[in-house]
């Protein structure tokens, strides 16, 4: 009996453990402060900021590495409210030396309960945190997408993630960003007819439909949006009738091979939202 409640007890101690493990302070590491490579990581962390880390998790996998610290700013430890803020960032190291990629940030609630985990995985290898590095610089790309084309700086990146083998091709294809009820709302309140209403009313129901429609590429989708800067669903509605059929808008293009239509694509469609309102106050909120 004694030996079997032993047993019990060794098998929830060993799971709390685990737990315990991945709560982030129990699986801290830090590298030798002596290591240049320590002194190099953290300065490209802070890219030129005065601050000082209080590391929590700080690996190094050859030519990649990773990074999770809570920031002191001198008046104390930086935090959002009642939370401490959390950072966390990979690298990898080029010609010109270490590289930060920022990656998800997070809360905690006091020094000693910082979880350092990677989408709830442990950055225990290169390839979690290579991963995990890409992932975020498609994600900005993408972002950065719906404003403009790519600068030539984040080009000159995706170049480098490239030859150092942590990105391949980046499909620009990602989430296309719902209209819902409350702007349709807003939109028709800010009618001054029956005729307008209705109009937007249908271009509502237009936009719902297409959101769906595996030919409407996300790129057009999120670009197009610009009518609900002055209350318009219909000139999304048009935007988007006019990009849908476009080569250069096609859905799944992928960086860098496709940087030019994807460039044209959204130079066209900006250029169709400055053409589209006569008001110059409409189309400066419309298309800044």
């Amino acid at each position: 009996m004694f030996a079997h409640a032993s047993s019990a007890f060794s098998r929830i101690l060993g799971t709390l453990m685990l737990l315990g493990s991945f709560s982030g302070s129990a699986m801290a590491r830090d590298l030798d402060h002596n290591d240049p490579d320590r002194a190099a990581i953290l300065d490209a962390a802070r890219q030129g900021e005065a601050v000082k880390f209080v590391v929590k998790d700080l690996v190094r996998y050859g030519d990649t590495a990773y990074l999770c610290a809570l920031k002191n700013d001198g008046d104390g430890i930086e935090g959002t409210d009642d939370a401490l803020d959390v950072y966390t960032w990979g690298f990898y190291k080029g010609s010109q030396g270490w590289h930060a990629i920022s990656l998800s940030g997070r809360f905690a609630s006091s020094p000693d309960q910082v979880d350092c985990r990677i989408d709830q995985t442990p950055a225990d290898s290169a390839d979690v945190v290579r991963k995990a590095m890409a992932e975020s610089v498609a994600g900005t790309l993408r972002d950065s997408l719906e404003q403009s084309p790519l600068s030539a700086d984040q080009l000159a990146q995706l170049t480098e993630l490239r030859q150092a083998h942590i990105l391949g091709d980046v499909d620009v294809e990602g989430d296309k960003i719902a209209y819902d009820k409350m702007q349709l709302d807003i939109v028709l309140e800010h009618c001054k007819d029956d005729a307008c209403r209705q109009a937007n009313q249908h271009a509502f129901q237009k936009l719902g439909q297409w959101q769906t429609d595996t030919k409407v590429s996300s790129l057009a989708w999120n670009r197009c949006r610009y009518g609900l800067r002055i209350g318009s669903l219909v000139a999304d509605q048009q935007c988007l009738e006019a990009a849908m059929p476009l080569p250069v808008c096609r859905p799944h293009q992928k960086l860098p091979q496709d940087q030019a239509t994807i460039s044209s694509c959204l130079v066209g469609i900006r250029q169709r939202c400055e053409h589209q309102f006569a008001n110059t106050a409409d189309r400066d909120m419309a298309c800044p």
